[in-house]
C-alpha cells in the first residue's frame, strides 16, 4: 500500500505532529510520500516546518509552495486570497506529476481547508480514496467543503470517541469513522536544569508552579483558570501560574488578570518553542477547556511527569483517569478547580504519584506503536472496502 499525504497549513502544527508520529511507526506496513508546503518567506512560527516533519516522520517529502500564508490579525484581503488560490491551482500539475510517479493507493489529509481541498482534488484526479483526519470539533468553522468531505471521504480518523460521535452526527457512516487516540513518546529530550529555567522566569525554587499551554482562544478555559487561581493565590501567596500561547484573547485575558489583582503571580509567556523546559520547571498542568477535541498537550505534560487538572468534558475525559492519573472537575466549576489545585499544592506526594501514573499511561494506553498499528489497519481496511 502506498500513502500520499498532504500537509499545507499552519507549519508543524499539532495536526502535522500527530501525522508525523503515526508515519514514524509505519513499520514497513506501507510506503509514503508527503506533499508538503514550503515557502521562502515563512512566518517565524512556520520556519523549519518541512525539516521538522521529515525528521519526525522519517518520510520523503515533495516540497512545493502551495500559496498558503498564515493569516494576519485582520485576515487576508480578497486580493491576497485570490493570489493564493491561483498559486495553489498552478502548483497542482507538478504535485500530480510527482504523485503519478509514486502511484499512491490512498490520499491523506487533515481537516484543514487547504489540506482537505488539495488532497480531495488529488484523490479525484488519481481516482484513489481520500482519508481525512479530524482534530477539531465539528461546526461551521471547518468550512462547507470540509464538512461535506467528512460525510463523503473514504474514511475519517477521529482523535477521540468524543469527536467520532460528532462525525457520526454530521452524517458520516459509522464504518468509515474510527477513533484513533493521539499518542506521545516518553520525553527524553535534554532540557536545562529546573532551577535554571525557574531563575530565568523569576520563579522561586520552592514556589508551587502551574503551567497552562494552549492557544488563547474561546473554549480553552483561560478565564476560568484565572478565577480559580485568584482563590488559590489568596490561600497560597507563593503560587505562580504560567500561561503559554498566543491568540485573539490575549488582551482581554491580561485585563482579566489585572481585574483579579493577580500581579506578577501570573506570567503570560506568549508563543514559545521551549515547552519541554517549561513543563519540566513546573509542578502540574492545568487545562480547563470545554469541548476539547483531545488535548495532546496533556500527554506532553505527562511525558514530563506532570499530572493534569482538567474539566470532565470532551477528549480529556478519555485521557485522564480521575484520581489515578489526574483530576477531572465538573465543567465551569471554578471553585472545584481551585480546590483541586490547592489539594495538589498541599499534598505534593499525591501530585507526584498521579504524575508518574500519567507518565506510565504513555507506555500502555498512548504508546506511539499502538497508534501506528491502528492507523495502518484503518487505512488497509478502508482501501479494501473502496476496492470492493
Amino acid at each position: 500500500m502506498k500513502l500520499l499525504g498532504v500537509v499545507i497549513a499552519n507549519g508543524f502544527s499539532s495536526e502535522a505532529r500527530v501525522f508525523a508520529n503515526l508515519l514514524r511507526e509505519r513499520q514497513g506496513r506501507y510506503d509514503v510520500l508527503i506533499a508538503h508546503h514550503e515557502q521562502a518567506d515563512a512566518h517565524p512560527k512556520d520556519a523549519g516546518a518541512p525539516e521538522e516533519f521529515e525528521r519526525t516522520a522519517r518520510a520523503p517529502l515533495f516540497r512545493f509552495d502551495s500559496g498558503w500564508r498564515r493569516p494576519p490579525a485582520n485576515g487576508h484581503s480578497k486580493a491576497a486570497k485570490l493570489r493564493a488560490q491561483l498559486m495553489l491551482h498552478r502548483r497542482l500539475p507538478s504535485v500530480l506529476a510527482a504523485a503519478r510517479r509514486f502511484q499512491p493507493d490512498i490520499v491523506y489529509s487533515s481537516q484543514q481547508r487547504w489540506d482537505c481541498y488539495f488532497a480531495s482534488a488529488l484523490a479525484s484526479v488519481l481516482r484513489v480514496p481520500h482519508v481525512m483526519h479530524l482534530h477539531y470539533v465539528v461546526g461551521p468553522w471547518l468550512g462547507a467543503f470540509s464538512l461535506w468531505r467528512l460525510r463523503h471521504a473514504a474514511g475519517v480518523v477521529c482523535v477521540s470517541e468524543f469527536i467520532r460521535s460528532q462525525v457520526l452526527a454530521n452524517g458520516t457512516p459509522a464504518d468509515r469513522a474510527r477513533a484513533i487516540l493521539n499518542t506521545q513518546a516518553l520525553d527524553a529530550t535534554p532540557v536545562r536544569p529546573r532551577a535554571a529555567v525557574r531563575e530565568a522566569l523569576g520563579l522561586a525554587d520552592d514556589a508551587p508552579v502551574l503551567v497552562f499551554v494552549s492557544r488563547l482562544a474561546e473554549g480553552k478555559g483561560h478565564a476560568d483558570a484565572l478565577v480559580a487561581f485568584a482563590s488559590v493565590l489568596a490561600n497560597v501567596p507563593s503560587a505562580r501560574l504560567l500561561i503559554v500561547g498566543d491568540g485573539e484573547l490575549e488582551s482581554s485575558l491580561k485585563d482579566k488578570a489585572r481585574q483579579l489583582a493577580l500581579g506578577d503571580a501570573v506570567q503570560f509567556l506568549g508563543f514559545r518553542r521551549d515547552i519541554p523546559e517549561l513543563l519540566a520547571a513546573s509542578d502540574f498542568f492545568l487545562h480547563p477547556a470545554r469541548q476539547e477535541p483531545f488535548g495532546l498537550v496533556i500527554l506532553e505534560a505527562a511525558a514530563r511527569g506532570l499530572p493534569t487538572i482538567a474539566y470532565d468534558d470532551g477528549g480529556p475525559r478519555e485521557i485522564i483517569r480521575d484520581g489515578v492519573s489526574g483530576r477531572l472537575v465538573r465543567p465551569g466549576d471554578t471553585a472545584g478547580l481551585a480546590q483541586a489545585i490547592l489539594r495538589w499544592i498541599e499534598h505534593p506526594d499525591e501530585r507526584e504519584r498521579l504524575g508518574m501514573a500519567a507518565r506510565d499511561d504513555l507506555s500502555s494506553r498512548f504508546a506511539p506503536a499502538i497508534g501506528g498499528e491502528h492507523f495502518a489497519s484503518f487505512l488497509t481496511e478502508r482501501l479494501a472496502a473502496q476496492r470492493g
